[in-house]
């Protein structure tokens, strides 16, 4: 993939493996050639979401997809996607060809066959409408317990339910809800529908109607007709039907525990409407939503618990939690906020299920409630994963929880039968004065975040220089894309000398970056932030094709050339082409393989060691050298040594810094037996002193790298250096 496209070297080939990949997606699939944009393929999952057949598709224009769009802002975006040759994922509201509608995932993806411009566009769509439906529901149920909360008056609730629901539709309707009272309709929603029709319907007495099987029915199922200003049931109310243009008409029973009707809701369309099975699960799924509306009037205690505990666990869920926060934040009282996670909760549900991290959250906020000073605490559900603690103190200042952490974990937790241990991981907040429990919750949430960062357990109280870090890498993770766009990262080259001698014999590319907008951002920054979003191979593109280029001008110069070592990141060496594009780099540039040197980190993921040894094999094998970095400080054993053919292994500075002590001085020296045993080179990273020097020189170190030698320079300064040291030599 470069930058936002996906490369297939052939056009021909590519055409043919997307036929194949939309084949075997279970998704709705059209390919588009971006050069006529005629519809080239569409697979038969395509036609079963929209109705349309392939001869109706294949070979036309793209305005037959924007047709199955519902509004012209999403078809000028889908333009505007397709100039651009960009990636794009919408959810929409679509129309298949009987004129139906469906929530529509569309994802478009640009495929090229070479680096200039855009050959396809690959349409994935995914009919969502059950899922969007369900999030409605989901969504309604929240609003409803809110509104049920604040004691509004049950027509203001269903009002609120019948304009919530009435959008999902998408398509013009209007929606009302009805309780059935002996034999008579009452309408609980005044401002949903035409004042006429209310009037029509409301206290309507349905006895005279009962006898009619179809008119019936809809006390007992569903009753979804299309066309009611033709059925006869409704020939009553034909002059307000044909008045407000209302032609189709969905109901939905609302029953009660017991299976009785105690309500009817209703849904009225300005068009002829035939339900799909989707709308047929929502109405049902709809229907206890209301119940529970109602349900709440006669037991208010039991919804008020629904919501403002969890479910699963018991305990107050967030929204109780701040509602107390808020009463407390009235009383200008002082306190601590703690949130709290067990770092194995993931590994805990992927075991035992979401049950067992339930049961892992119950336990811990039953040890802390044992916990002294902690019995009136406030305990949540915070996340999924975390509770969230107040507790009221004189003097927030005066840490509590610190002293008592073991009792927290000292102990296994049974889950499932079973003795589990855990580390916890704390984020504390104070509030006080102008800090306010919301401004605690939050404060507590970064500290969270700084600790998750730590192993074993960790508590940290919230500091100013923790929200910062957090700002300063939600800067860099902006900035980053803008960066490899306009080339701000670039390498420095360090020397790398024979210990022996001091004679220079390579180098190592170090990246930077010099940001347009922030100065300069430190790779302990953006590194991390470059591996966390999957961006850190272009950074490690863009290092390779600047220290090629000045390698390749130097050799046009006539110039004496030396090897380069540049670091590559853990995914990027686990790319499937990886081997494949550094060789297409160096046939690029012209150069001789010999002249670079991949440096790949000892915390590389080498628990695919036979994947490693077959990527470092073919690098050698085309004559590229590899060395293993900061040998000694990840979690690799000594016994990839012996399997993975590498020509060099660096030192750790960490290593070289503490050389002096005898413990430390007996390990940097078996180390550089190790590499002699193995035929490998030892460099020693992080010379600083004479001393160092002197002692990796006496025990045998190959190579030594550091400010003792030379510091980390621009390329322009690494040829003046080149130029100077070429002259002291004669």
């Amino acid at each position: 993939m470069e930058g936002n496209r996906f490369l297939v070297p052939n056009k021909e080939l590519l055409y043919l493996w997307l036929c194949r990949l939309a084949k075997k997606v279970e998704s709705g699939v059209v390919i588009l050639d971006a050069d006529s944009l005629l519809v080239k393929y569409v697979n038969e999952y395509f036609t079963h979401i929209t109705e349309y057949s392939r001869e109706e598709i294949v070979g036309g224009k793209i305005n037959m997809l924007s047709e199955m769009l519902t509004e012209k802002k999403h078809i000028e975006e889908l333009e505007e996607v397709l100039e651009a040759g960009t990636p794009i994922k919408r959810r929409l509201f679509q129309y298949r060809k009987d004129g139906s509608g469906f929530w529509g995932d569309i994802t478009v993806i640009p495929f090229s066959a070479d680096e200039k411009k855009v050959q396809f566009y690959f349409f994935v769509i995914n009919d969502v409408t059950e899922v969007v439906h369900m999030d409605t529901l989901v969504q309604l149920e929240r609003k409803l317990y809110l509104s049920l909360e604040k004691d509004y008056q049950l027509s203001h609730v269903f009002e609120q339910i019948c304009d919530y629901v009435s959008t999902s539709f998408y398509r013009p309707n209007k929606c009302s809800i009805f309780l059935v009272e002996g034999n008579r309709l009452q309408i609980l929603t005044q401002s949903t529908i035409p004042e006429d029709l209310k009037k029509s319907l409301n206290n309507l007495d349905i006895s005279r109607y009962m006898g009619d099987e179809k008119t019936s029915r809809f006390l007992r199922e569903p009753v979804l007709s299309s066309n009611i200003q033709e059925h006869e049931g409704w020939s009553d109310f034909h002059w307000v039907l044909k008045k407000y243009q209302f032609v189709a008409s969905w109901s939905q029973p609302i029953k009660n525990h017991q299976g009785e009707t105690v309500g009817i809701f209703a849904v009225y369309f300005e068009e002829p409407i035939t339900p799909r099975p989707s709308d047929y699960m929502f109405l049902d799924r709809l229907a206890p939503i209301v119940t529970l509306a109602l349900k709440y009037f006669k037991q208010k205690s039991e919804i008020l618990k629904l919501a403002f505990y969890d479910e699963r666990t018991g305990l107050r869920n967030i929204a109780s939690f701040e509602k107390e926060m808020a009463h407390i934040g009235g009383q200008r009282e002082s306190g601590v906020i703690y949130i709290m996670e067990a770092t194995e909760h993931q590994y805990i549900v992927d075991l035992y299920g979401r049950v067992g991290g339930d049961a892992l959250l119950k336990q811990l906020a039953d040890r802390l409630g044992a916990i002294p000073g902690f019995q009136e605490a406030i305990i949540a559900r915070y996340t999924s994963s975390s509770i969230i603690v107040a507790i009221l103190n004189e003097d927030p200042n005066q840490e509590i929880l610190l002293p008592h952490i073991n009792e927290l974990t000292f102990e296994p937790y049974m889950i499932d039968g079973k003795n589990v241990s855990i580390t916890l991981k704390i984020g504390a907040a104070i509030f006080e004065g102008e800090v306010t429990g919301t401004m605690a919750i939050q404060h507590a949430d970064t500290a969270l975040f700084s600790a998750s960062k730590l192993p074993g357990t960790v508590l940290h109280l919230y500091e100013e220089s923790q929200r910062h870090s957090i700002e300063k890498e939600l800067e860099v993770l902006t900035l980053f894309a803008s960066a490899l766009k306009n080339k701000e990262f670039f390498p420095m080259l360090q020397p790398k000398v024979d210990i022996q001698t001091r004679e220079i014999i390579g180098f190592e590319a170090l990246a930077r970056w010099e940001s347009a907008e922030i100065g300069f951002v430190s790779p302990a920054i953006f590194i991390p932030v470059g591996e966390k979003t999957g961006n850190i191979h272009k950074v490690d593109r863009a290092i390779l094709k600047s220290v090629l280029a000045w390698q390749r001008e130097r050799k046009k110069q006539g110039k004496r050339l030396f090897p380069v070592a540049v670091n590559i990141s853990a995914n990027h060496f686990y790319y499937p082409d990886f081997v494949e594009n550094i060789e297409k780099l160096i046939k690029e540039y012209e150069m001789d393989p010999k002249y670079l040197i991949l440096e790949i980190t000892e915390s590389i993921e080498l628990e695919n060691v036979s994947y490693a040894k077959r990527n470092i094999c073919q690098l050698r094998d085309i004559g590229i050298a590899t060395s293993m970095d900061d040998f000694g400080v990840g979690y690799s054993s000594l016994s990839y040594l012996q399997e993975l053919p590498f020509e060099e292994i660096k030192i750790d500075k960490s290593f070289t810094d503490s050389i002096a002590e005898p413990r430390m001085h007996a390990v940097v020296k078996t180390i550089i037996q190790l590499a002699a045993d193995l035929e490998m080179k030892s460099v020693a990273e992080g010379v600083e002193t004479e001393a160092q020097h002197q002692e990796l020189k006496k025990i045998g170190c190959n190579i030594g790298q550091g400010y003792y030698y030379y510091k980390p320079m621009k390329l322009e300064e690494v040829d003046l250096l080149l130029l100077q040291y070429e002259e002291d030599r004669g």
